[in-house]
């Protein structure tokens, strides 16, 4: 997450284990199995930036489906999340874009922005892309369910446990990005090799451990699995886990 998530949760802390039945006992884990998700992709091409806005824009509209279908089922209302796009890191959500960030969510105004550098650009059909969609959607969900701002309520002891809450809110929005990813699995058609090179993507690249505020590779692909394979939120309580699985 991103630069904006990333100033809000070092304003407070966290005490270890968390005893708030908002973070551990929230209605979105009752919400049951997602449905499959009929999110066909839309066509993109290396370089085209304009094809690129448009595919993040269609898996944004499939995101705000199947997350406001999906929660109605507990009764909590999911306001749609809108996608901003930026060229070069600049100020976002009154946040300067951090560097090795692709993204990030404003709660602000409900929006996640995205980088559209060179990286991105080169590959925008890798499945990362869609990840990275999913991912930053996460932190929606988990505004919306007031998950985000009970963590960033809590008082911590320190700066370990700083570090420690941030990993908790990172891992749990992989995790909903796999919730959702494995819901439209089918429909996105692809081979399962894609899946395996996203899976070894995830193990081997260190982004997400920035600063050590995003959890380590392993653990980034464990929870992402978890939420791929089970398709639902239950699995994805980082606030009920040990410290190493979100370590």
């Amino acid at each position: 997450m991103h630069a904006i998530l990333v100033s809000l949760l070092l304003l407070g802390g966290t005490a270890y284990p968390v005893d708030d039945p908002v973070l551990t006992g929230n209605l979105l884990y009752r919400a049951g199995q997602m449905a499959e998700i009929d999110c066909p992709e839309k066509r993109v091409a290396p370089g085209n930036r304009d094809l690129t806005r448009k595919y993040l824009r269609s898996i944004a509209d499939c995101l705000n489906t199947a997350w406001s279908n999906h929660m109605a089922a507990v009764g909590v209302p999911m306001p749609p999340a809108g996608v901003g796009f930026v060229n070069r890191p600049e100020v976002r959500c009154g946040v300067t874009w951090r560097q090795n960030i692709q993204g990030q969510y404003c709660p602000a105004d409900r929006r996640f922005d995205v980088l559209l550098d060179q990286r991105l650009l080169a590959t925008p059909h890798d499945l990362s892309t869609f990840l990275l969609a999913a991912h930053e959607y996460g932190h929606h969900v988990q505004h919306m369910t007031g998950i985000l701002w009970a963590e960033v309520n809590l008082a911590t002891s320190g700066q370990d446990e700083e570090l420690e809450r941030s990993r908790r809110i990172e891992l749990q929005s992989e995790c909903l990005a796999g919730v959702f990813l494995g819901s439209t699995w089918k429909s996105l058609r692809r081979p399962d090799s894609d899946l395996r090179d996203l899976r070894r993507m995830m193990a081997l690249d260190d982004d997400g451990g920035i600063n050590g505020s995003h959890g380590s590779p392993r653990n980034r692909e464990t929870w992402f699995m978890r939420g791929f394979e089970s398709r639902d939120a239950k699995s994805c309580n980082t606030f009920t886990a040990g410290e190493p699985r979100v370590g």
